[in-house]
């Protein structure tokens, strides 16, 4: 029996495929004729899901098309091996350099804000409170770049890279790899950014007083 996450999954894998065609799609209803053979790669995609919560599952099926070829076809076998973790762990780090002040980054950005302020509300900090805030000698914020629920440019206005790096630098890369070279170079895109530095900025002021109506 075909669960609904499953039927999630395929879907999300045929909108991938053909948005990256710029193709028309219509997402699949009836499953009861499913080939055997995709049955069980949706099982192992639904435990790979299961195992790493953090993947963002329409990104996962994207990412083979921004970083190899448009025009190639994935099918649902390619997803199940180490070469599409790995495309997909390049993807976000291409993600993470792109274009500032471009639409995607900066709508990305205002979703990572929206993450911070409800992660603080459910902790009931404030935050400068985030910004300090450590698990098991890990700063908070280190663990939520490294789980892609911010980003580099949101760690930029947050302002607090000075007390990631006190962690020191292998441990650094160990979790966020190539994490000194990401953040020169979005440091650099960030400071020249034109909306997006004025788009972060404001989000974090307006959280500010937000967290201190509640606290």
């Amino acid at each position: 029996m075909i669960t609904e996450k499953e039927k999630c999954i395929y879907n999300s894998f045929l909108v991938a495929g053909r948005k990256s065609k710029n193709k028309p799609f219509k997402l699949r209803k009836n499953f009861t004729n499913l080939d055997p053979e995709i049955y069980v790669l949706l099982k192992k995609l639904d435990g790979l899901f299961k195992r790493n919560p953090n993947i963002n599952m329409d990104v996962y099926f994207e990412a083979p098309y921004f970083v190899y070829d448009k025009d190639s076809h994935f099918d649902l076998r390619f997803y199940t091996t180490r070469r599409s973790l790995k495309c997909y762990t390049n993807y976000l780090r291409q993600r993470e350099q792109q274009n500032p002040d471009s639409a995607e980054v900066v709508d990305r950005c205002k979703k990572c804000c929206a993450f911070i302020y409800n992660y603080c509300v459910e902790r009931g900090i404030t935050l400068d409170e985030y910004k300090t805030l450590s698990e098991s000698n890990i700063p908070i914020t280190l663990q939520h770049l490294k789980e892609h629920k911010i980003n580099f440019y949101t760690l930029h206005g947050l302002g607090c890279s000075k007390k990631i790096q006190e962690i020191g630098t292998d441990l650094l890369d160990f979790l966020v790899p190539d994490y000194n070279i990401i953040i020169n170079d979005t440091r650099v895109n960030f400071l020249k950014s034109t909306r997006l530095k004025d788009v972060v900025s404001k989000s974090f002021l307006l959280i500010e007083k937000k967290l201190k109506t509640k606290n």
